[in-house]
């Protein structure tokens, strides 16, 4: 979290800007959703009762961020957010554009521990799927109409979070193997 918050709040970068698809709503009512599932996973990996699956959650998420955050350094993105009025309905979407510096665009990091969440937390309590899945993709929806990032920033970082995913488990898989 420091990392990310150094990469949000640096100066001295030239960022190229990138912009919204036209036909992407903005819906700042949607920041509350939104916060609920980056807070999410949290519990989600910590309920995790095996401990190998919760390492290799956690070696997910590591392997995630280092290749997003590599590309945020190599290639550091910014795209305005629409005006807005702040009143009582935007308060929450106020205090997260005040905090979160419309940086680091491409690709979406917001998307990598929700996903990390719902998989390994499905492999333990599968029933859990059917409101799991519905909101993740929900939460991938209010990534874009809050304007955080692009559809195709999602849709990248969703890929490189399934990536990490997949490097984890077959990591995982290779130790347990030499046990």
């Amino acid at each position: 979290m420091s990392f990310y918050l150094y990469l949000n709040q640096r100066t001295g970068v030239e960022f190229t800007p990138v912009l919204m698809p036209e036909w992407a709503p903005f819906w700042p009512l949607l920041a509350l959703p939104y916060l609920a599932m980056l807070i999410a996973p949290f519990p989600l990996i910590l309920a995790l009762k095996d401990q190998d699956r919760f390492y290799r959650s956690l070696g997910a998420v590591m392997i995630g961020f280092a290749m997003i955050a590599a590309i945020w350094i190599l290639f550091p993105t910014v795209m305005h957010r629409p005006e807005f009025e702040l009143g009582w309905q935007t308060q929450v979407y106020g205090f997260l554009v005040e905090q979160d510096n419309p940086v680091n665009i491409f690709p979406c990091g917001h998307v990598l521990w929700p996903t990390v969440a719902v998989y390994f937390f499905a492999q333990e309590r599968s029933a859990w799927l059917w409101w799991l899945v519905p909101f993740l993709l929900f939460g991938m929806v209010t990534i874009v109409a809050t304007w955080q990032h692009r559809p195709v920033d999602v849709a990248i970082g969703t890929g490189i979070a399934l990536g990490a995913i997949w490097l984890s488990e077959r990591v995982g898989r290779k130790k347990k193997q030499r046990e």
